[in-house]
């Protein structure tokens, strides 16, 4: 499978489109809701529609200057960045049970919004296992969920440097005790 298409994401600059801060503020939250993981107070976010993309179910990769930065799947890839969801949080999404991955897409694209954010995507009804896939594949840092996969990466690579170091001192070892 083949990406159809690069599609370059800017916020909507006019009419104060971007940096609004804290949609949080305006819900009531009547349920005393906690905040989820994204939907941070103060965090910033912005308005951005993406109008060319079919009404079809498929994957999509966001791009940061050339880096996939995340891999997602929807039942409709225009509808996922429309106005409705990534493009502008409602509310409701900075709390539990509201849509987080949404204020950390629209947070990740203010943020940078300097860079060439770009999304590709493909038209499939196969989207489950190739999401998982691609994620396996890349390790997009807005895939990882509290970190994880960092950790375990950086305790393999400590893993890697301490057999690195024991093998330095079984084979010099003389030398390795007068650094010490």
């Amino acid at each position: 499978m083949k990406f159809k298409k690069s599609i370059i994401v800017k916020p909507d600059f006019k009419d104060g489109g971007y940096d609004y801060e804290d949609p949080g503020a305006r819900y009531k939250n009547i349920k005393n809701l906690k905040r989820n993981v994204n939907g941070v107070v103060g965090q910033k976010y912005c308005k951005f529609n993406v109008p060319s993309l079919p009404s079809r179910p498929g994957i999509y990769i966001l791009r940061d200057n050339g880096v996939i930065v995340y891999v997602g799947k929807t039942k409709n890839l225009m509808k996922r960045w429309s106005h409705t969801n990534y493009g502008l949080i409602s509310p409701r999404n900075v709390f539990e049970g509201g849509q987080s991955t949404n204020c950390k897409i629209n947070h990740y694209i203010n943020e940078h919004r300097n860079d060439d954010i770009e999304i590709e995507y493909i038209e499939s009804d196969d989207i489950d296992s190739f999401e998982t896939s691609l994620i396996n594949a890349y390790e997009p840092m807005l895939n990882i969920q509290g970190n994880t996969k960092i950790a375990k990466r950086e305790a393999k690579e400590e893993r890697e440097a301490k057999r690195l170091v024991e093998k330095m001192y079984k084979e010099h070892g003389d030398m390795m005790k007068d650094l010490e």
